[in-house]
């Protein structure tokens, strides 16, 4: 039984800088620095800043990997303008959620928004569909794919994510222009819309698969870099900070995902 090629369409962005995180800690005045803060150790502040970001991640990619499994097994799935008006929706809450004015709260609520229409984009995933036989179907990407896809992302994730961790090198620069790669999948995705380039798909998939996988150890670096200003900001920054971390990390994740079931279901 054949798994079915499918293309990827998922995130290609990252809510924008809202001007009240910097990209490390030196960008900071030294006068956050002081007080009582110190009687915690850099470190300890590090480590519980990343860990509630990455329970806010593991919490969307729960949403949305339980919704589109319960979904998909009912049959129930979004194409064609709904799938398009959808993604839309996506696109404006990833840049919404950084907005300046929002509280932590609503931020959260926005990234749980986002995690659950994703679920509904990806129960097409776990849909039946029908074969020759009469009242016979077949999943439309085999269970065995998406465990694979599953676990190549994970491990490559974890690996990023470490790499991001531990380098001493300034990611800064890299970061910017990895960036940059990301416009350039949304403006290549547009194109897509109206035109069929193989040359564009191949772009979009591989180099796209090589961004998203650079992004991640960015994104872990600059998470570890700020937590210290973070946490100086007050808990209400804090919150929306680690929001903000962990929907940039979903989307990484789920961009990875996406891009290794695509590939391992190409013709």
């Amino acid at each position: 039984m054949n798994s079915r090629s499918v293309p990827y369409s998922g995130p290609t962005s990252f809510p924008a800088n809202d001007g009240r995180h910097a990209s490390n800690v030196s960008d900071y005045p030294a006068d956050l620095f002081s007080g009582e803060l110190y009687a915690q150790s850099e470190k300890q502040v590090q480590q519980e800043f990343l860990t509630k970001v990455y329970l806010w991640m593991l919490a969307g990619l729960g949403l949305t990997g339980t919704l589109s499994y319960v979904l998909g097994r009912l049959g129930v799935h979004v194409d064609g303008g709904a799938a398009f008006a959808l993604a839309l929706a996506n696109f404006a809450i990833v840049f919404g959620v950084g907005a300046r004015r929002l509280s932590a709260a609503v931020s959260t609520g926005l990234f749980f928004t986002y995690a659950a229409i994703n679920g509904l984009l990806l129960s097409i995933l776990f849909t039946e569909t029908a074969t020759g036989t009469p009242g016979v179907t077949e999943p439309t990407v085999e269970y065995g794919v998406l465990a694979a896809a599953f676990g190549v992302t994970a491990g490559t994730f974890g690996f990023m994510a470490v790499l991001g961790l531990t380098t001493k090198r300034d990611l800064s620069s890299m970061g910017s222009f990895l960036m940059m790669g990301v416009w350039g999948l949304i403006l290549g995705s547009i194109i897509g819309i109206f035109a069929d380039f193989a040359a564009l798909d191949f772009l979009l998939l591989y180099g796209g698969l090589a961004i998203f996988i650079g992004l991640t150890a960015y994104f872990n670096w600059q998470l570890k870099n700020d937590a210290v200003a973070i946490r100086n900001m007050g808990a209400e920054a804090e919150n929306k900070a680690a929001i903000l971390g962990a929907l940039n990390l979903y989307i990484s994740f789920i961009a990875i995902f996406l891009r290794i079931v695509s590939i391992l279901t190409r013709e």
